[in-house]
């Protein structure tokens, strides 16, 4: 009997890359201690181990080259171990097995009838090769032979060539708890409707009555009596009553499917900081530069289209900070500090929004320098701000900026951090950069967790004598409050005591200028975003609402302050604000 195996390659998948992130993790044990000792087994085993279970899986679904390259590499570690001791060279043959190993992973297929091809054939041979470092023979591993154990897999019979389909990843891990949750939501949500179809009915019968009592009042010329009215109007009071209830547990109910469909996609960050050690190890090679990387907050949880899209930023600013920043051992014995540089990355989450930190202690960015280089590039002709230098960063993330003539092999010319900021305004967000010449470098990392509805509070403002309406994350709200007029100067944002104006004025916000409310601007609105807190003085609120954002086109990306769009009516729009943008740029003008 054929039997499709198709069902279990997108489980292999998952599982395949989950082995992945724990092999990163054992090599970068295994650098720690490359030679024999009771860490330098454990780490030889838990790799073995791993390899062993992606073999497995493998040969059972019938991927030849994959099969191979597990059989090449376990071969290898097992010749490792019982060489007892892995120079740098052999550690780096392991990482680049394992690369290739997601190489095939990642891959749309694997074909059936065709010779592994001319990359991997060459790595099967440097592996063979580099398995003769155990002149007494290669024994297999003590592991056990259950494949299922490792996998986690059903044991369909070996499939063979012909039956092989490639990779169909059409499956998802989620929490058992939260499919439970949707189904009961959906049932009262079947319940309501329900009742919502009887009180139609209901309708439809008062109707039918109150039509033939008006043609039979009619024919007869005989009106009805108040008693009668009465009736019908007490009866349709209940029927408005009823339907109120009825729609208030629709509106329930969809919202908590939503909110529980939605954290099906949730992935934590940690699936985003696990592959980090071993970028590292691979970055600081052959530069005489030793790093720690310290992780906190791994718990917080994302959409999984935000924890994808975040990668290539995070990589970017970590390159930075190893290139640019971090200092090489000898030069941070000089400078009085520890030899090994530390990068810590952390995660936090409040009411649907996170921030990302990735902070350093190197040598820190130098704002003169920058100001300087800028000029050099024509981006500026503008003297150096020394009363407000973080004005400065904005030049870092200018598409026309590097700080060098000629690229490195790490972070190149300057694109990177551009690329990031692109990407941040993509997830809806921003990034800040904090530094001090000496101590090292803070990048903030704002997005909201979700990227598909989001819940905000809809104000009213003017902009160029024009009425437009702003939604502002209900998340990042505190309060909102009633401003006191008092006679003000419109060129000082500073607060009086007599005044409890300490907002910003919106509409002159977005057109540049820091200024009070103007007259027209009734109330304030008090934000956080964790980093910077500060109030926006509008002409109104108008309500609460949960809202699909859009993004903005590509020629509006560079409209900071504003995150998207989204539908106030089916005929007018409404800009969402950027509330971490925002709070970094009222918080720039404070300082000056």
């Amino acid at each position: 009997m054929k039997i499709d195996i198709s069902r279990f390659t997108g489980r292999f998948r998952q599982e395949a890359c989950d082995n992945l992130n724990l092999i990163d993790a054992a090599v970068v044990e295994l650098d720690k201690v490359r030679f024999g000792g009771r860490q330098f087994d454990d780490a030889m085993s838990e790799l073995m181990r791993l390899t062993h279970a992606l073999k497995g899986g493998a040969r059972m679904l019938g991927f030849q080259s994959m099969n191979a390259l597990c059989h090449s590499l376990e071969e290898f570690l097992i010749a490792l171990r019982r060489h007892g001791r892995a120079a740098q060279a052999q550690i780096d043959l392991i990482v680049e097995g394992r690369k290739a190993v997601e190489r095939l992973v990642n891959s749309p297929s694997e074909p059936a009838d065709q010779k592994p091809e001319v990359w991997l054939e060459e790595l099967l041979a440097r592996l063979a090769v580099a398995v003769q470092i155990a002149p007494e023979g290669i024994t297999e591993p003590n592991i056990p032979t259950d494949d299922i154990e490792k996998t986690g897999l059903e044991q369909p019979p070996a499939a063979t060539p012909v039956e092989r389909t490639g990779w169909q990843d059409s499956s998802v891990r989620v929490n058992v708890e939260a499919i439970d949750d949707i189904l009961l939501y959906g049932y009262e949500l079947t319940q309501s409707l329900d009742g919502l179809r009887k009180t139609h009915r209901r309708l439809d019968r008062m109707r039918l009555e109150f039509d033939a009592r008006l043609n039979a009042a009619g024919a007869s010329l005989q009106p009805f009596t108040q008693s009668e009215m009465t009736q019908y109007l007490q009866n349709l009071t209940n029927i408005s009553l009823n339907l109120r209830e009825r729609i208030a547990e629709v509106d329930r109910n969809v919202r908590q499917i939503d909110s529980h469909a939605s954290e099906l996609r949730m992935r934590p960050i940690s699936e985003l900081f696990e592959t980090i050690p071993l970028q590292v190890r691979e970055l600081t090679r052959g530069r005489l530069k030793e790093v720690d990387v310290e992780f906190s907050g791994e718990t917080v949880r994302l959409d999984g289209r935000i924890v994808e899209l975040l990668r290539e930023p995070m990589l970017h600013i970590i390159r930075n900070a190893i290139d640019h920043g971090l200092e090489t051992v000898a030069e941070r014995a000089n400078l009085g500090k520890p030899p090994r540089g530390r990068l810590t990355l952390s995660a936090f989450e409040n009411a649907g929004w996170a921030r990302i930190i990735i902070a350093d202690d190197g040598a820190g960015i130098d704002l003169h320098y920058v100001w300087q280089r800028a000029k050099e590039l024509g981006l500026t002709q503008e003297r150096p701000n020394y009363a407000n230098l973080r004005e400065g960063f904005r030049f870092l993330f200018d598409d026309h900026y590097t700080s060098r003539n000629q690229a490195t092999d790490i972070s190149g010319r300057g694109v990177g951090m551009a690329a990031v900021k692109r990407r941040m305004q993509e997830l809806r967000g921003d990034v800040m950069v904090e530094s001090m010449p000496g101590f090292g470098t803070k990048i903030s990392l704002a997005m909201p967790t979700s990227l598909s509805s989001q819940h905000a509070l809809i104000v009213q403002s003017h902009l160029d004598s024009e009425i437009v309406y702003y939604g502002l994350p209900t998340a990042l709200v505190k309060e909102t409050s009633y401003i006191r007029r008092v006679a003000f100067s419109s060129a000082s944002i500073q607060p009086r005591e007599d005044s409890k104006a300490e907002a910003v004025s919106l509409s002159q916000l977005l057109s540049n200028r820091i200024t009070r409310p103007c007259e027209f601007e009734q109330y304030s609105v008090l934000c956080s975003d964790g980093e910077h807190i500060g109030a926006l003085a509008v002409e109104k609120i108008i309500a609460e609402s949960e809202v699909v954002v859009h993004p903005l086109p590509d020629v509006a990306r560079r409209a900071e302050l504003i995150a998207g769009a989204a539908a106030l009516t089916t005929e007018e729009m409404m800009l969402i604000l950027n509330i971490p943008a925002v709070l970094a740029k009222i918080a720039n003008s404070m300082s000056m």
